[in-house]
């Protein structure tokens, strides 16, 4: 997963730096910017890094719900989904590149059946094992749940379908946004393209943390046992002195217990109790 989130790194920092360039060859380096930016040719690399980015993002949802599951057969369904959506995508960029002046051209019907095939089998993707990764969470949780004290992984679960919705949401919103041919795609495409990473790495954030927490109680509990209910105290021994006497006239031996005086004279001991 730390290769997975380098990557994931590197490329949004390409995108940014994509985006950045043509901000000033749009407003600074052109002399018409509105002519310069109808041009969608231009944002071919953008969109090659947003799709990199779709391949490894839902790539690793899918071996997330391979790895739960323990069974190719539960994703057969998913990786047909993205295997439609890498074709999809592929073509998307391809038909984008051409050149053309008017931005309008992507909501053509030749290529916007490619682009909502794109989005659709993304979102597809994506709802399928986000599905299946948190039944799977919560059929463990509900076997267990009689068993232990602690919440298992339901947090866990809970994080999972928090970040698939906010990824799912945005999908929508670009579906929408697309089909009314809406300008507002292209900021939408803009903010979806960082939120594939930021559900990525808020996923290992927060299972972390909440590996952290649960070790940190379950440490402070056995301490608390430990110590805590049955406190080491300071101990002392005290040891007396007895004597035999035997005499020849009386058969059986007499035993004299310590006086009072000689209890006086014996001093308390601390620590451990002496050999005998």
């Amino acid at each position: 997963m730390v290769a997975v989130a380098c990557i994931l790194f590197f490329l949004s920092t390409m995108r940014w730096v994509v985006d950045v360039k043509l901000i000033y060859d749009g407003f600074i380096g052109s002399a018409d910017p509105a002519l310069f930016f109808q041009d969608t040719s231009k944002q071919t690399w953008k969109n090659a890094v947003y799709a990199c980015q779709t391949f490894l993002g839902d790539g690793v949802l899918i071996y997330r719900a391979y790895i739960v599951w323990q069974s190719p057969w539960v994703i057969v369904i998913p990786v047909l989904s993205y295997l439609g959506m890498v074709v999809a995508a592929i073509h998307t960029v391809w038909s984008i590149a051409q050149p053309t002046v008017d931005s309008s051209n992507i909501f053509l019907r030749q290529t916007g059946q490619w682009v909502l095939s794109f989005y659709s089998t993304t979102l597809a993707t994506n709802l399928l094992a986000t599905s299946l990764i948190a039944y799977r969470l919560w059929t463990v949780n509900a076997s267990v749940h009689g068993l232990r004290k602690s919440s298992g992984p339901m947090p866990i679960l809970l994080i999972i379908v928090e970040c698939g919705a906010l990824y799912s949401c945005a999908l929508i919103s670009m579906i929408a946004a697309y089909t009314l041919h809406s300008n507002s795609a292209f900021l939408i495409i803009d903010i979806t393209g960082p939120i594939i990473p930021i559900t990525f790495y808020l996923i290992i954030i927060r299972v972390t943390m909440a590996r952290i927490a649960r070790t940190h109680v379950t440490s402070g509990s056995t301490s608390t046992g430990a110590h805590g209910q049955y406190p080491l105290r300071p101990w002392e021994v005290r040891i007396g002195r007895f004597t035999e006497t035997y005499t020849t006239t009386d058969p059986y031996p007499s035993v004299s217990l310590p006086s009072q005086q000689d209890n006086k004279g014996t001093e308390p001991m601390t620590g451990e109790p002496a050999q005998v």
